[in-house]
């Protein structure tokens, strides 16, 4: 499963709380009844002027984080930055803040001890920054029944 999330459509924390606690719920009565270990992917994206280009992080548990371009092979996050100069240092400033929001706002509420539910880790997190959130995010978890809170939900 994939779940999104976008800073900027989520002002009021204690909603987006409780819409991770739902999910947190589903996704492990989905787990238990079904016998499977149902994977979790966690995407962050925000949308910023400062960013003409879709610009991918990825971190999977072993690994270091990564740096994913359309045009680019991936690389690491020094890498890239000391490739991409001033302008890769300004976008990875905005990356570090999303992956700050994420940890603080999402992670957290998704890992948290909690004696009802059990830990939702994800298998691998994602952060991206574009020049707006898409919509087309937001669109089908919303009709899978899955709460209301995938990415960019307006």
């Amino acid at each position: 499963m994939l779940l999104c999330v976008c800073p900027q459509r989520h002002a009021q924390s204690d909603a987006l709380t409780s819409a991770l606690l739902a999910l947190r719920w589903q996704l492990s009565q989905l787990r238990q009844q079904t016998g499977y270990a149902v994977p979790l992917a966690l995407q962050g994206q925000v949308g910023s002027a400062m960013s003409r280009d879709l610009l991918w992080q990825a971190a999977i548990p072993g690994e270091a984080v990564k740096v994913w371009q359309p045009s680019c092979a991936p690389c690491s996050v020094p890498v890239w930055v000391r490739a991409g100069g001033a302008a890769a240092l300004e976008q990875q400033v905005l990356m570090n803040s999303l992956m700050g929001w994420s940890e603080q706002h999402v992670h957290a509420v998704l890992t948290e001890e909690n004696t009802d539910l059990p830990p939702l880790t994800p298998a691998a997190v994602l952060w991206a920054s574009g020049p707006r959130c898409p919509e087309v995010w937001h669109r089908r978890p919303g009709r899978r029944g899955y709460p209301d809170i995938a990415a960019c939900r307006g």
